[in-house]
C-alpha cells in the first residue's frame, strides 16, 4: 500500500501483531472509534480483536467476538464514511466456532497418501451500503459443503 501511495492503518486492541512485522502504522482501538466519528479514516483499514477477550477462538465465548464486530460495524455505519464504505470480517483460518462439516474430500492420484481432503472454509462477511443479494449467498458443488446453512443479511 505505502508502494502504491494508498493511505493506511491498523488499530489494535491488545497486541499490535503487525507492529511484529516492523509496521509503525499502528494505533489502539480507541483511536478507531475517534476517527471513524471525525470521517478521518484512511482508505484502508486494518482492525484486530483482542487476541486475550474477543478474537472469536476458545475459550473465549463466540458472543464477545460478535459484539466486537457489531461494535465496528456500528462504528462505521454511522460515520460520514458509511456512504463509500466496505466492511470485510474474514478470518485467518476455519473460524474455530463456525464450521460444522468436515471439509470434502476431491479426486486426486495420491489420494492414498492423504493427498484427497480439500482445506478447510474460511468464512468472510461483507457489509455496507451497497451489498446486494448476489454477493451473500453463492452455491458450492460439493454435497458435503452445500449442507451448510446459507445466511443473507439483505
Amino acid at each position: 500500500l505505502d508502494a502504491a501511495g494508498v493511505e493506511w492503518m491498523y488499530y489494535y486492541s491488545d497486541l499490535p501483531f503487525i507492529a511484529t512485522l516492523g509496521n509503525t502504522k499502528n494505533l489502539q482501538l480507541e483511536f478507531f472509534y475517534e476517527d471513524a466519528k471525525k470521517g478521518v479514516l484512511p482508505p484502508v483499514t486494518v482492525i484486530d480483536p483482542s487476541f486475550g477477550l474477543n478474537d472469536d477462538h476458545p475459550p473465549h465465548h463466540p458472543m464477545l467476538g460478535q459484539q466486537f464486530i457489531a461494535s465496528i460495524y456500528q462504528a462505521l455505519a454511522t460515520s460520514p464514511h458509511w456512504n463509500n464504505c466496505l466492511l470485510v470480517v474474514t478470518y485467518d483460518e476455519h473460524g474455530g466456532f463456525f464450521d460444522h462439516v468436515p471439509p470434502p474430500k476431491a479426486p486426486d492420484d495420491r489420494a492414498a497418501e492423504g493427498f484427497d481432503q480439500l482445506g478447510f472454509r474460511v468464512p468472510t462477511l461483507i457489509a455496507g451500503p451497497y451489498n446486494f443479494q448476489a454477493a451473500q449467498t453463492f452455491e458450492i458443488e460439493s454435497p458435503e459443503v452445500r449442507q451448510a446453512p446459507k445466511v443473507s443479511f439483505s
